[in-house]
């Protein structure tokens, strides 16, 4: 049995499924991450597939350098498209569950 909390109406985004809030529309995305308490389920496949690739260059270790620039490249990309603030993704850890991507608050 799963936990539904009904966060959305308040922050902006779509219901809360089991102790995440869903993402299903990249408007969602900057109300999501505004709050630092609940993971944050992204089910946009083209928004997760760009959180992905940011995650694989913030883990790229073989090509310092260049993994940093890249992957810098893209959260500001992210950041601007999604108007989101500079350095969210310091604040947010990915993890790939079951074919979802969830974002973590960092501690």
């Amino acid at each position: 049995m799963s936990v539904v909390h009904s966060v959305g109406v308040a922050a902006g985004v779509s219901t809360a499924v089991g102790v995440g809030i869903a993402v299903r529309t990249p408007n969602e995305l900057a109300p999501a991450l505004a709050q630092r308490e609940k993971p944050v389920v992204i089910e946009n496949d083209e928004l997760a597939k760009r959180i992905s690739r940011l995650a694989y260059w913030q883990e790229a270790r073989r090509w310092w350098f260049i993994a940093a620039l890249f992957s810098g490249l893209v959260a500001w990309s992210i950041a601007k498209d999604y108007k989101l603030e500079v350095g969210w993704q310091a604040k947010w850890k990915t993890i790939e569950v079951g074919g979802k991507l969830i974002l973590t608050p960092k501690e």
